[in-house]
C-alpha cells in the first residue's frame, strides 16, 4: 500500500494529470474519482450532520458556506432541525402567511464556463399552494424573494441570468419546469416542463442543475436515485445562460397561501473545474 510519503512524491497528487494515469478521462471510474481531484475541481458536499448545541449560536452555523434568510425573521431560514434526522437536514419554514418565504444560497462564485453543477435531495410536507425554485442565478436585490414570476408564462422579477428548476402549484400548471435567461441578448427567457412532474408530500426528491458554458441541463430523480426528467437549454435551441457570468447556488421556498410549510433538505452538493 501507499503511503504519506509516496503521495507527497506525486508531481500533481489529486488532479486531472493523476487521474489521467489511471484510465481514459471519459471512463466511468474517472467521472466517479472526478470530486477527489481537488486541485482542479471545486467541491462542496454539506450532509447537514451538524445540531443547534455548537457554538457559535445556532444561527451562525451556515457562515462558512452558506447564506439564509426568510421573510419571517431568522427563525423560519434553513437551519439544523432542533431534533435531527436520520443522516441530518437542514431544515426551512415559512409563516402560515402568503408570500412568506424560507431561503439558503452561497456567495457568487460558480459559473458556467467552468461548468459548475448543483445537486440537492429535498422533500415538502405540504406542497399544495407553494412556490419553489432551485439552481444557478447571479446577483439579486433581495435573495428571500422569488425570482421567477407567473411559471405558465415565465416572467424573471430580479437578475438576468439564471438556470432554476421551479414549480408553482398554485399556478394553471403546476407541474415542475426548468427555466433559463442570460444576458446576453441572443439569450432568451426559455422554460422546458419537465414532464407533469409533481412532488409528493414527505418524499424525497433529487434536483441537478449542470452548466457547461452557455449550456445547461436539468435533472430530477426520484427517492430511489431513479431519473425521471430531464431538459437541455442551449445549442440549437438558442437559449442559454451566459457561461461568464459569476453566480450563486440558491434554493427558495414561498407560500402561496395562508398555511405555513416545512422544507427538509437531505444534502446539497456543488462543483465545477477549478481552471477554465
Amino acid at each position: 500500500m501507499p503511503t504519506g510519503s509516496t503521495y507527497g512524491r506525486e508531481r500533481h497528487p489529486s488532479s486531472f494529470r493523476h487521474l489521467s494515469r489511471i484510465g481514459p478521462p471519459e471512463s466511468e471510474l474517472a467521472r466517479f474519482l472526478y470530486p477527489l481531484a481537488n486541485r482542479d475541481v471545486v467541491y462542496i458536499f454539506d450532509d447537514f450532520i451538524g445540531g443547534q448545541n455548537q457554538e457559535p449560536a445556532a444561527t451562525d452555523w451556515n457562515e462558512a458556506i452558506w447564506q439564509a434568510a426568510a421573510n419571517n425573521s431568522a427563525a423560519g431560514a434553513f437551519k439544523p432541525a432542533g431534533t435531527q434526522l436520520v443522516n441530518g437536514i437542514a431544515q426551512g419554514a415559512t409563516a402560515p402567511w402568503a408570500e412568506d418565504t424560507t431561503a439558503m444560497f452561497t456567495d457568487l462564485e460558480w459559473s458556467g464556463d467552468n461548468r459548475c453543477g448543483m445537486e440537492v435531495r429535498l422533500k415538502v410536507d405540504d406542497i399544495e399552494n407553494q412556490s419553489w425554485e432551485l439552481g444557478f442565478n447571479n446577483g439579486i436585490t433581495t435573495e428571500e424573494e422569488p425570482i421567477l414570476g407567473d411559471i405558465d408564462t415565465p416572467t424573471v422579477d430580479d437578475g438576468e441570468d439564471l438556470a432554476l428548476i421551479g414549480q408553482q402549484t398554485g399556478a394553471t400548471l403546476k407541474s415542475i419546469a426548468y427555466v433559463t435567461d442570460g444576458v446576453t441578448g441572443s439569450m432568451n427567457l426559455t422554460k422546458t416542463d419537465l414532464g407533469t412532474r409533481n412532488m409528493s408530500n414527505g418524499t424525497y426528491m433529487t434536483m441537478r442543475v449542470q452548466l457547461d458554458g452557455n449550456t445547461s441541463f436539468a435533472y430530477v430523480f426520484d427517492a430511489n436515485g431513479g431519473l425521471i426528467e430531464q431538459a437541455s437549454h442551449g445549442g440549437l435551441i438558442g437559449s442559454q445562460v451566459e457561461g461568464a457570468t459569476l453566480l450563486m447556488s440558491r434554493v427558495l421556498w414561498e407560500a402561496n397561501a395562508d398555511s405555513a410549510v416545512t422544507v427538509d433538505l437531505d444534502y446539497w452538493g456543488i462543483w465545477q473545474d477549478r481552471y477554465v
